[in-house]
């Protein structure tokens, strides 16, 4: 057999080979082996865009709810909307008329200011984003009378009063850490970083959380956004997962002059955007993404960064980056 045959005949071998291999892909992907069916109490799919097929004789409240919050929490508020599923820990469903941030007693209906605080100023951390530059007080109130006509029937109750301050002393630190290793240590842990997991309200795992890191509590750090949870936008404190990288904290984007980007130039944040190097001049590789925000203009960063000196300040301290083994816990 002559070199040229063995060409051709490998030629064709190839050939047929390449028609098996399509004649194949288009018979066995003519139809689905099998089809997503989801559990409706998982995910409830939605008109896109949100809101679209909302009708005008709806209430206020519904309304923007259908346009605003139906993508993570449902159409019908039952936490199961096309976001919900890739989302940890899931989105609440209003129909239990349990919240978790509020100034009650346990057992007891949250307040309205509880519920508008949570609508207006979101939550840290988390993924509620924070709906006060979006909605007019008038529409805050409508979102959350609707919220509340989801769930039980029942009047809101009364906020329980910030008791004052325990003074910190010896003899306040010893008794708090005395309760604390009777009451709070079974789940975060004797050094507060424990970060078991147990089931929640809605049955689902849940973390508690690491309370060396206060940056990262969704109802605020000081002692009276523990007691009566409150929220902040833009402050930072968002914990983000590298592995094998450290864990990288968002930080505080207002204008707060201590904590915030308050002392910084327009023209600093700008660069900081499409850099990565901060005023400092410290460059971070991996926490800022400025390989792909270097695309922006220098007119589109600097209005970025306009946006950002506008925002309200909020004085929320997030500790420095950490190059310890303790920052890759």
């Amino acid at each position: 057999m002559t070199r040229g045959r063995i060409v051709v005949a490998t030629v064709l071998v190839l050939a047929a080979l390449d028609a098996g291999r399509s004649l194949w892909a288009r018979v066995g992907f003519a139809q689905p082996r099998s089809r997503w069916r989801p559990d409706p109490a998982e995910f409830a799919s939605i008109a896109w865009p949100p809101g679209v097929d909302a009708k005008p004789e709806l209430p206020l409240g519904q309304r923007i709810f259908l346009q605003r919050c139906q993508t993570c929490h449902g159409p019908d508020g039952r936490g199961n909307g096309p976001a919900a599923p890739s989302m940890s820990p899931r989105p609440r469903d209003f129909t239990s008329g349990q919240f978790k941030y509020v100034s009650t007693p346990p057992g007891v209906p949250a307040a309205d200011a509880d519920l508008i605080r949570t609508v207006r100023d979101g939550l840290q951390a988390s993924a509620m984003p924070y709906f006060g530059d979006l909605l007019s007080e008038e529409e805050v109130r409508a979102v959350v009378a609707f919220l509340r006509s989801l769930g039980p029937r029942a009047a809101p109750a009364t906020p329980l009063p910030v008791p004052p301050r325990m003074p910190a002393n010896a003899a306040s630190v010893e008794r708090g850490k005395t309760l604390y290793g009777q009451s709070c240590a079974a789940c975060h842990g004797a050094d507060g970083r424990a970060q078991n997991r147990y089931d929640g309200q809605s049955g689902r795992q849940v973390a508690a959380r690491d309370l060396s890191a206060p940056w990262t509590f969704r109802g605020g750090s000081d002692p009276t956004g523990i007691y009566r949870e409150q929220g902040y936008f833009l402050a930072g404190g968002m914990r983000v997962g590298a592995w094998p990288h450290p864990n990288f904290i968002s930080r505080n984007l207002t204008s707060d002059l201590e904590t915030g980007l308050g002392a910084q130039t327009v023209e600093q944040v700008a660069r900081t955007l499409r850099t990565g190097r901060r005023f400092d001049r410290v460059l971070d590789p991996f926490g800022m993404p400025w390989y792909f925000l270097y695309s922006l203009t220098e007119d589109d960063a600097r209005a970025i960064a306009t946006y950002l000196k506008t925002m309200s300040p909020v004085s929320h301290f997030v500790p420095a980056r950490s190059n310890t083994a303790s920052s890759r816990r």
